[in-house]
């Protein structure tokens, strides 16, 4: 395994690790949800919603069906949105 020091510019973990540490996440959510229809996977833009579709691709790729995504839309908890002309849509 390599060194996990974090040092300025080295990552913590190489693609390999993310991809292992994802595809573990992904056999963590079929084994403790037994009825994947009741799960959404919802990510915070822009990585979360990538993490999110990854882990959905993992689950997809295990045989497991489609999961459902989502995307938080965290702005609408910031103190100017009462200034705001819009307020956020959420996603799904």
């Amino acid at each position: 395994m390599k060194d996990q020091t974090i040092s300025a510019g080295v990552p913590a973990m190489d693609a390999e690790a993310i991809r292992r540490a994802l595809r573990r996440i992904a056999h963590e959510i079929v084994e403790r949800n037994l009825d994947l229809n009741a799960v959404v996977l919802a990510g915070i833009p822009l990585r979360g919603v990538e993490i999110a579709g990854r882990l959905a691709d993992f689950i997809h790729s295990l045989g497991k069906g489609p999961v459902k995504l989502g995307v938080i839309d965290v702005s609408m908890h910031r103190d100017d949105i009462g200034k705001r002309a819009e307020l956020p849509v959420v996603q799904t």
